[in-house]
């Protein structure tokens, strides 16, 4: 099963797939080798990942008292609107949506406006947009910006 496991782990890593590349390293417990691959699949397990699911495996189940069923602790997080996200960067005009180096500013408040808070710079360890490196705002913009062109 390993190595079913690993095949699918360099599967994701060559077709950039960011969720499952983190979920397969996480599973396996092995050091990435695409690094920012792995944080932009951190903050998207982060955002979208279905609430106490089995099948994610990273997310363990809750054995519910009849009193707690059907409550919850925090409020569920937005999953994040690729399409609109897209329409949003074209609309706006970023030719070079893909170029992590450029319009710094103005990607930071789109990401912004689209509900990204805080960004991942170490496993474990998030800083509010605000004060995230611009090459880190710039990576997690166009990692985005590709998946929202998949997804159309």
């Amino acid at each position: 099963m390993a190595e079913t496991v690993d095949q699918k782990r360099h599967d994701a890593l060559a077709n950039r797939d960011a969720a499952k590349y983190f979920r397969y390293c996480n599973e396996l417990g092995v050091e990435p080798e695409a690094p920012e691959l792995y944080e932009v699949g951190q903050v998207e397990y982060e955002q979208i990942r279905p609430a106490r699911s089995e099948e994610s495996g990273l997310v363990r189940t809750v054995n519910a008292s009849p009193k707690t069923q059907g409550k919850t602790t925090s409020p569920r997080r937005n999953k994040f609107d690729y399409v609109k996200f897209r329409e949003a960067v074209e609309s706006n005009g970023y030719y070079n949506a893909s170029n992590p180096f450029v319009n710094i500013d103005s990607k930071r408040e789109l990401l912004k406006r689209f509900g990204v808070k805080r960004l991942y710079v170490a496993p474990k360890e998030t800083v509010p947009i605000e004060k995230a490196k611009d090459t880190r705002v710039g990576r997690v913009f166009k990692d985005y910006y590709e998946r929202s062109l998949r997804i159309a």
